[in-house]
């Protein structure tokens, strides 16, 4: 099959079903935040911040993930959310 006899529509669909699949899938697999920060911070887990019931059988790696394992960790996490929560606002107020 040549692209030449291919008809303007069906390339658009095609387009956007090889776009939407992968994306789809990216969204269908990837993690929260919540979760991803139980594992990078031993310390919120302390705080009562687990997404999870018994995050103990979860744990991969018991002291966390530098530099989040640091007396300043949960602080690096909370500007993270901050970071997410600000692009979040101007991506929806450019849009407007």
């Amino acid at each position: 099959m040549r692209i030449e006899t291919l008809s303007f529509r069906t390339l658009q669909t095609l387009v956007l079903v090889l776009t939407f699949l992968p994306y789809a899938s990216y969204h269908a697999t990837r993690k929260t935040t919540s979760i991803v920060k139980s594992v990078l911070d031993p310390k919120t887990e302390e705080l009562g911040l687990s997404p999870w019931p018994s995050p103990h059988i979860l744990r991969t790696h018991a002291s966390g993930w530098a530099p989040f394992n640091t007396p300043s960790g949960t602080s690096m996490l909370g500007l993270i959310t901050t970071f997410q929560i600000l692009a979040s606002i101007f991506l929806y107020a450019n849009s407007a």
